[in-house]
Protein backbone atom coordinates (compact mmCIF):
# COMPACT_ATOMS: atom_id res chain seq x y z
CA UNK A 1 0.00 0.00 0.00
CA UNK A 2 1.47 3.35 -1.14
CA UNK A 3 1.41 6.73 1.10
CA UNK A 4 -1.58 8.12 -1.00
CA UNK A 5 -3.42 4.44 -0.83
CA UNK A 6 -2.92 4.45 2.86
CA UNK A 7 -4.07 8.24 3.29
CA UNK A 8 -7.53 7.79 1.41
CA UNK A 9 -7.98 4.90 2.96
CA UNK A 10 -7.93 6.75 6.37
CA UNK A 11 -10.08 9.52 5.26
CA UNK A 12 -12.67 7.24 3.52
CA UNK A 13 -12.89 5.33 6.68
CA UNK A 14 -13.37 8.35 8.54
CA UNK A 15 -16.22 9.47 6.14
CA UNK A 16 -17.89 6.41 6.45
CA UNK A 17 -18.14 6.07 9.94
CA UNK A 18 -19.02 9.66 9.79
CA UNK A 19 -22.06 8.35 7.32
CA UNK A 20 -22.93 5.99 9.84
CA UNK A 21 -23.29 8.04 12.43
CA UNK A 22 -25.44 10.50 10.91
CA UNK A 23 -27.80 8.28 8.95
CA UNK A 24 -28.42 6.27 12.19
CA UNK A 25 -29.29 9.72 14.56
CA UNK A 26 -31.96 10.83 11.79
CA UNK A 27 -33.16 7.53 11.71
CA UNK A 28 -33.46 6.79 15.56
CA UNK A 29 -33.87 10.77 16.67
CA UNK A 30 -36.01 11.97 13.29
CA UNK A 31 -34.64 14.33 10.50
CA UNK A 32 -35.85 17.31 13.17
CA UNK A 33 -32.78 16.42 15.70
CA UNK A 34 -29.56 17.88 14.09
CA UNK A 35 -31.53 21.62 13.21
CA UNK A 36 -33.05 22.83 16.61
CA UNK A 37 -30.26 23.93 19.16
CA UNK A 38 -33.14 24.35 21.75
CA UNK A 39 -33.71 20.17 21.88
CA UNK A 40 -34.45 18.08 24.55
CA UNK A 41 -31.93 15.83 26.30
CA UNK A 42 -32.24 12.72 24.82
CA UNK A 43 -31.42 8.94 25.84
CA UNK A 44 -30.12 7.29 23.45
CA UNK A 45 -29.32 3.15 23.07
CA UNK A 46 -26.37 1.44 23.77
CA UNK A 47 -26.04 0.84 20.15
CA UNK A 48 -26.43 4.61 19.54
CA UNK A 49 -23.78 5.15 22.16
CA UNK A 50 -21.30 2.83 20.53
CA UNK A 51 -21.71 4.75 17.45
CA UNK A 52 -20.22 8.08 18.25
CA UNK A 53 -17.02 6.04 20.15
CA UNK A 54 -16.30 4.36 17.11
CA UNK A 55 -16.61 7.62 15.05
CA UNK A 56 -14.58 9.36 18.17
CA UNK A 57 -12.01 6.80 18.29
CA UNK A 58 -12.18 6.91 14.33
CA UNK A 59 -10.83 10.63 14.62
CA UNK A 60 -8.51 10.19 17.22
CA UNK A 61 -7.43 7.16 15.06
CA UNK A 62 -6.69 9.87 11.79
CA UNK A 63 -4.98 12.92 13.96
CA UNK A 64 -2.28 9.59 14.96
CA UNK A 65 -1.77 7.89 11.95
CA UNK A 66 -1.70 10.87 9.38
CA UNK A 67 1.84 12.37 11.04
CA UNK A 68 3.23 9.00 11.57
CA UNK A 69 2.26 8.22 7.97
CA UNK A 70 4.40 11.54 6.81
CA UNK A 71 7.17 11.12 9.11
CA UNK A 72 7.70 7.44 7.34
CA UNK A 73 7.52 9.18 4.00
CA UNK A 74 10.10 11.27 5.42
CA UNK A 75 12.17 9.39 7.06
CA UNK A 76 12.67 7.29 3.73
CA UNK A 77 15.87 9.04 2.24
CA UNK A 78 14.93 9.43 -2.02
CA UNK A 79 11.99 8.54 -1.60
CA UNK A 80 9.14 9.69 -3.82
CA UNK A 81 5.28 9.95 -2.38
CA UNK A 82 4.10 7.21 -5.26
CA UNK A 83 6.94 4.63 -4.43
CA UNK A 84 6.80 4.33 -0.61
CA UNK A 85 5.37 0.67 0.25
CA UNK A 86 4.02 0.70 3.67
CA UNK A 87 4.59 -3.26 3.85
CA UNK A 88 7.97 -3.32 3.17
CA UNK A 89 9.30 -0.65 5.66
CA UNK A 90 10.89 -1.22 7.71
CA UNK A 91 12.37 -4.50 6.62
CA UNK A 92 13.10 -3.65 3.04
CA UNK A 93 14.74 -7.02 1.54
CA UNK A 94 16.30 -4.89 -1.58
Amino acid sequence: MTMIEALVALGALTFVTLGNEIFFTYATQGLGYGFSSNRPAVSFSPLAKRISRVYANQGEASSYMVPILWAIEKSRPTASVHSIRLDAYPFDSS
